[in-house]
């Protein structure tokens, strides 16, 4: 996957789970997420390019809804009876923020948080229902905030992890590769 991310979207929080695991001897709280979000099916292509081609068609000229926007033609279902797609694949590392809209509360936000159990149902015009669960570590303030959301429609963001950082230079030096090409140079 490329970076999947997210800016305020609207999402409906389906549902708050909370647990508990086990790190070491200790019981460390946690919780899973579930999370829907309907946006432009362009969504699929942080996940593979194949995919928008695979579940969407250009409309037909007669009966079909045209494209809304210009030089967006996959908008019509390529196979309408298609059940759901699942995607067996975890992705951790991202910050999670949900704010409730207009409310200038502080935003709920978590980091280290994994995506898994992605679910993508395509709907006609372009759109795509996609679902997902957002494993979390909440302290309790959270936990209960979270709790309070169930069945709501707040705004998220998803920021995924920062790429890698480049590694040390094996002699031992500090910087990066452009370090090194201008020490050999001098």
């Amino acid at each position: 996957m490329s970076q999947f991310q997210l800016y305020r979207q609207p999402a409906k929080i389906d549902s708050f789970n909370p647990r508990a695991e086990k790190h070491g001897e200790s019981n460390v709280p946690a919780g899973d997420i579930k999370i829907t979000v309907v946006g432009h099916s362009s969504m699929l292509d942080a996940f593979s390019k194949q995919l928008r081609p695979l579940l969407y068609r250009k409309p037909d000229l007669m009966g079909e809804q045209q494209p809304l926007l210009e030089g967006d033609e996959l908008t019509a279902l390529a196979m309408p009876n298609l059940k759901p797609l699942k995607l067996d694949e975890d992705y951790p590392g991202y910050k999670l923020e949900i704010s409730a809209g207009l409310d200038f509360s502080k935003p709920i936000s978590l980091i280290d948080v994994c995506l898994s159990d992605f679910t993508f149902a395509p709907e006609n015009g372009g759109a795509v229902k996609l679902s997902f669960r957002a494993s979390c570590h909440p302290d309790e303030e959270t936990a209960g905030a979270l709790c309070q959301l169930i069945q709501e429609t707040p705004y998220i963001s998803l920021v995924p992890p920062a790429p890698p950082q480049v590694a040390q230079m094996s002699s031992g030096g500090e910087g990066d590769t452009l370090d090194q090409q201008d020490r050999d140079a001098a």
